[in-house]
This record gives C-alpha cells, structure tokens and sequence, in this order.
C-alpha cells in the first residue's frame, strides 16, 4: 500500500490527495476529458483545478473526512505553491504506479 499524500492549502487546511478510479473517474465526468490525456498531466488551468479538487474530494472520503468547499472555493486556496506542489505529487503517484506495473 501507497503512503498517502497531503497537500497544505493556503489556510493551512491539511488535505489529502488521491488518484484512483473514483478521482479520475469524477475528473473524466466533469471534464469531458479522456484518461489517457492525463498521461503527461492537465494542460489548461481549469482542468488542473479540476483534476486537483476531483484529488482532494477522494483523498478526503478516504481519510473518513468531507472536503467541505466547491471546486471554486478549492481553486482560491490553491496558490502558486500549492500547484506547484500538487504538480509534484501528482508526478510522484503516476512514476509510483508506473514503476509497480514494470
């Protein structure tokens, strides 16, 4: 089993991401999007806000906990860092399960 990730939102509101079947599902429906376009990650803006929120809404029902803000209220605590920072965790559970799979 994966050690789960966490992300710290600007009101230093900890919070846990998640990808799995029912996060990319969630991004997949709301998007329109395919799967296999999140390969190299989301492109556009609001497609990572998205794919962020769909993340952390997962990572939080995993936690036994309720992420208790919409997409838009996420997106204003997701600053610069917190992207970054998302962006680095998101590369690290995609290599992660990549790896397992060679």
């Amino acid at each position: 089993m994966e050690t789960p990730e966490y992300l710290t939102l600007r009101n230093d509101q900890k919070v846990r991401i998640e990808l799995n079947m029912n996060s990319i599902g969630s991004f997949t429906a709301l998007t329109g999007k395919e799967f296999f376009e999140l390969a190299e990650g989301p492109k556009d803006v609001n497609s990572i806000r998205t794919l962020a929120w769909c993340a952390v809404v997962e990572g939080e029902a995993c936690e036994g906990s309720e992420l208790k803000m919409t997409e838009l209220e996420f997106g204003r605590q997701m600053g610069l860092k917190q992207m970054k920072d998302f962006f680095q965790i998101f590369g690290r559970l995609v290599s992660s399960s990549v790896e397992k799979k060679s």
